[in-house]
């Protein structure tokens, strides 16, 4: 696939050759028309990229008891993550231990019935 910038840049050359005047405006025209579909194209792959980061954390989110778990490669619950944050901001952070449930060191919210993240795993952004 051709590049589009240098297609344009290309075209912009291309008109300086041109004599007529209508003519040069509207190859200018169609080149700045080329760069901003180049910029919106470069806009969409990058949102594309975010999309499928996003999708591959979900797959590591099972659903269980009103609240997300993050798991490990082996299937195994490591712990619930903070459903107010994941919903605000999208950031994964495991819940710590608290009195009764779990609780979030960033929003502070504690989430009773919730099981905190276990072994070595402190509270994360993934």
């Amino acid at each position: 696939m051709p590049d589009i910038l240098q297609i344009g840049t290309g075209l912009m050359e291309l008109a300086g050759g041109i004599a007529n005047a209508e003519d040069k405006m509207k190859l200018s025209q169609a080149a700045m028309a080329l760069n901003e579909l180049a910029s919106e194209n470069k806009r969409l792959m990058d949102e594309n990229a975010s999309l499928r980061i996003e999708l591959d954390r979900r797959k590591d989110l099972e659903y269980v008891g009103g609240c997300y778990y993050l798991t490990g490669k082996d299937g195994e619950m490591i712990g619930a993550l903070c459903p107010g944050c994941y919903k605000e901001s999208g950031f994964i952070y495991l819940l710590g231990k608290a009195n009764g449930g779990a609780r979030c060191s960033v929003c502070g919210k504690t989430y009773y019935g919730a099981k905190p993240a276990v072994g070595g795993y402190r509270q994360m952004v993934i």
